[in-house]
């Protein structure tokens, strides 16, 4: 048997082909909800690829686990943006098969003295994977529930901490990570805490452009419908923060500062009709919050944050996060990440 140091990123990748041929519409064409035999074999080896990733990340070398993290993440975008079939089925073989806590083990901060557990660009891609896979359809009002599972799996207070992370790359990874929990409620909960808000507003003030967006968007999600969290905001700084981006700001960072500045201000009765929604229409907002983020994320570092499953691959939003799977490979600094 090859050893998992040995396994090229390449292999996955080639491996994946026939699977992804195989989960193309077709096999229940008729809509009858039942899994066909082609399905079943493709889920099969679905898994198997799974299994051998996680072998790279449980007993692979540093080089390796850096491979087998790059590969998680780019099969978890490229299957959201190109196949309508997959998503679903890649993020559940991921769960089944132990990667996301194999991820989430990867963040952990070692004892002192101790080696590091991952290298920080490992680290990078892992907080990246675990955005992909949480990542739900924008156009829809549905939770898949993956981001629920990766805050079950302990992810939370890794990412907090890593927000105050010397690396930056580090920085913007965890803030974009927390911004995608975050909408999910109990993920929102769990965060709000573990104290997010705090180094969040740090972020969002001190932060390099890149990690500023990602702060200022997990800062708006944290905020949906959830008064404890927006009490922190305030007293952490946040509101002469998003005043001043709303005074000096650019014109996009300025509407998303002045929309997080009316929830800030909301009165007590406001706050209650908007913290009683449904789930549905909790996601529903936080969606919709997700898609004006990206609106400005490709503005200003041309990098879009929002994907769906109706994508096509030559499509601009295809080629921009393929880009973003590869600055997370680099440097974890996207392009026009600069001071």
């Amino acid at each position: 048997r090859t050893r998992p140091d040995s396994m090229r990123p390449t292999t996955i990748l080639l491996l994946l082909l026939p699977i992804c041929a195989a989960l193309l519409p077709g096999p229940d064409s008729d809509g009858d909800g039942v899994i066909d035999e082609n399905e079943a074999r493709a889920q099969q080896d679905l898994q198997d690829l799974v299994s051998d990733a996680a072998t790279l990340l449980s007993a692979g070398s540093q080089r390796a686990k850096e491979s087998a993290t790059l590969q998680i993440l780019q099969l978890a975008v490229e299957t959201t943006i190109s196949q309508p079939f997959h998503p679903i089925t890649f993020r559940n073989a991921a769960v089944k098969g132990g990667l996301v806590e194999l991820l989430v083990a990867l963040l952990v901060e070692p004892p002192a003295g101790s080696p590091a557990v991952a290298t920080p660009v490992a680290q990078r891609q892992a907080l990246a994977a675990l955005e992909a896979i949480a990542t739900d359809d924008p156009s829809t009002d549905l939770d898949n529930d993956h981001a629920r599972y990766i805050c079950d799996s302990g992810a939370v207070r890794h990412i907090v901490r890593l927000l105050s992370s010397p690396d930056e790359g580090l920085q913007v990874h965890a803030a974009s990570c927390a911004a995608i929990l975050a909408e999910s409620v109990m993920c929102q909960t769990a965060l709000t805490a573990a104290g997010a808000e705090e180094p969040l507003v740090q972020l969002a003030t001190f932060g390099i452009n890149v990690a500023k967006l990602a702060a200022l968007g997990a800062l708006q999600q944290l905020a949906l419908n959830n008064p404890t969290a927006q009490a922190r905001i305030g007293s952490a700084g946040g509101l002469q923060l998003l005043h001043g981006i709303h005074d000096f700001g650019s014109a996009e960072l300025r509407d998303l500062a002045g929309t997080l500045v009316q929830g800030l201000e909301e009165d007590v009765e406001s706050r209650a009709r908007r913290v009683a929604v449904d789930v549905k229409s909790h996601a529903r907002m936080a969606h919709e919050a997700r898609l004006q983020q990206s609106k400005i994320w490709a503005g200003s570092v041309g990098i879009t944050r929002a994907y769906s499953p109706a994508a096509m691959p030559d499509d601009p939003m295809a080629q921009d996060m393929a880009r973003r799977a590869q600055a997370a490979a680099s440097n974890g600094l996207p392009q026009g990440a600069r001071r």
